[in-house]
């Protein structure tokens, strides 16, 4: 993370600065980092939500008339903990899961910002892990693909061993889209997509009652998706 650049960004944002000199940043280290703004009058207000946004702690500053501050120098502390949603953040990735391939600037306009401080967020939150990545939705009709089934599982013997095993091997079939290990009755619920009911056929009776220690299954066939999001 460009630090220097996203404070400059966050202040711009929230209406901080009001100067117009350049502020000269030096970075001591991964933990401080230190701004000293030589003339440049800030909002209080702005300022203190600047180093929120940045995960960071305001510590200091220096006084220079009522209602505004000249700042000699701020440290920011930055928090090692994933900074804090706030409503953009959220409307960014409800956006995104929605079309993951909306431009920034269309993203931008619809979340109510300008371009580059989208743009930050964007990278910040594909950095801190909210975002995992992109895909394709594939047609699932046209690639002969529609039939789906949902599969209980019971084992014969439940040991980190066995459990390990049968994850292993579900794993290398190309037709279970998931599997999840249930606390109940059953031991896994595989959703299990194919051509048609003969191949699920072939599948249950070829591949998943060979699976690792598998003594019992039961199929639940969907006859319509309902509803079905990612992310």
């Amino acid at each position: 993370m460009n630090l220097h650049n996203n404070f400059r960004l966050l202040c711009s944002e929230y209406g901080a600065a009001e100067g117009t000199r350049t502020p000269d940043p030096i970075i001591t280290n991964d933990v401080l980092y230190h701004l000293s703004y030589s003339g440049v009058s800030v909002r209080l207000a702005g300022l203190r939500h600047a180093c929120k946004r940045l995960g960071a702690v305001f510590t200091r500053v220096r006084c220079r008339s009522l209602g505004k501050l000249h700042v000699g120098a701020v440290a920011c502390a930055m928090a090692d903990a994933p900074r804090p949603l706030d409503r953009f953040d959220r409307k960014i990735l409800d956006l995104l899961a929605r079309d993951g391939r909306m431009p920034v600037t269309a993203l931008a306009a619809e979340v109510g910002l300008s371009k580059t401080p989208c743009q930050v967020r964007l990278k910040r939150l594909q950095e801190d892990g909210y975002i995992l990545g992109f895909r394709a939705l594939l047609n699932a009709d046209k690639l002969n693909r529609a039939h789906i089934a949902f599969v209980e599982v019971k084992l014969s013997n439940t040991r980190e061993s066995a459990l390990a095993a049968f994850n292993t091997a579900v794993a290398a079939v190309p037709e279970i889209e998931q599997c999840h290990m249930i606390a109940g009755a059953f031991d896994y619920l595989l959703k299990v997509r194919t051509e048609d009911i003969a191949q699920y056929r072939r599948v249950l009776g070829e591949v998943i009652n060979a699976l690792p220690h598998v003594a019992a299954t039961s199929t639940h066939v969907s006859m319509e998706a309902v509803k079905d999001t990612l992310g």
